[in-house]
């Protein structure tokens, strides 16, 4: 693999005219081919960066496989999986994180550079100036196809945001409603409030006077109780004094007549 074979340039052939969708589909095809070969080319011509991390990621395949195997592996299922490009993507990707000395990059460099002027140098102009128009057109599809995402993305997403808009209005209908039916209860319960209020005061108004009047009751009682006291305390003072007196006569009276006391 140090001093592998590029691939080879297509032909250059007239072809008839076909579809607009045909001529894409060839294209694309056509640069897909060629973008498989610029891979395969790197690998071709010995480049160290990508062979240690082309084996590293067919490892298990090569293991599994005897020698016909590999030889077939080589030639077919691997240009196979790198024709696309994102395999190739993470490949170029990984080869290039691998730290190489500077002076063995330049030294790939000199050699690749060596190596396209060579090749520009044998290839025919014709065929240089259709694989420029190869890449402009590759470049066109895809713009157009980015154009098309776009376009796409953006149709979504105004559908997506004229369903949130929707969703954020109803729900905005429904809070209105809930808040018009909250402040309606607000009203009624400030009036029921109200009124309850009212009637608490008049309770503790009624109250407050049944109080006066009780409390006027009670020191009412509380004066005939203790003028009742008065002449009861009164009265057993006189009791007493007539039961004393009486009982003195009685003394005398029996005293007189010369009766036992």
């Amino acid at each position: 693999m140090e001093e592998g074979v590029p691939c080879p340039a297509p032909a250059a052939k007239l072809t008839p005219p076909v579809k607009k969708s045909q001529d894409m589909h060839d294209e694309r095809s056509k640069l897909v081919n060629e973008y498989a070969c610029r891979v395969l080319e790197l690998l071709g011509m010995g480049h160290r960066l990508f062979v240690p991390r082309l084996l590293a990621t067919s490892k298990e395949d090569l293991l599994q496989a005897d020698f016909e195997g590999a030889l077939k592996f080589f030639r077919v299922q691997l240009p196979k999986r790198y024709r696309a490009e994102e395999n190739a993507r993470r490949l170029m990707e990984q080869a290039c994180n691998i730290k190489v000395p500077t002076k063995k990059l330049k030294k790939y460099e000199k050699e690749y550079q060596a190596m396209r002027e060579n090749q520009l140098q044998q290839e025919d102009p014709m065929d240089r100036y259709k694989r420029e128009n190869r890449r402009l057109q590759e470049a066109s599809m895809r713009l157009e196809q980015e154009n098309d995402d776009l376009a796409h993305e953006l149709v979504t997403s105004k559908i997506a945001l004229r369903n949130d808009l929707d969703q954020a209005e109803d729900k905005a209908d429904v809070l209105n409603k809930e808040l018009l039916f909250t402040k309606q209860r607000l009203v009624e319960t400030e009036e029921e409030k109200r009124k309850q209020e009212e009637e608490t005061a008049q309770l503790k108004e009624v109250f407050r006077k049944q109080l006066e009047k009780a409390e006027y009751e009670i020191k009412k009682t509380t004066a005939i109780i203790a003028e009742y006291k008065q002449i009861c305390s009164q009265l057993s003072t006189r009791l007493e004094k007539q039961q004393a007196a009486s009982k003195e006569e009685l003394e005398a009276v029996k005293v007189r007549h010369g009766l036992p006391l």
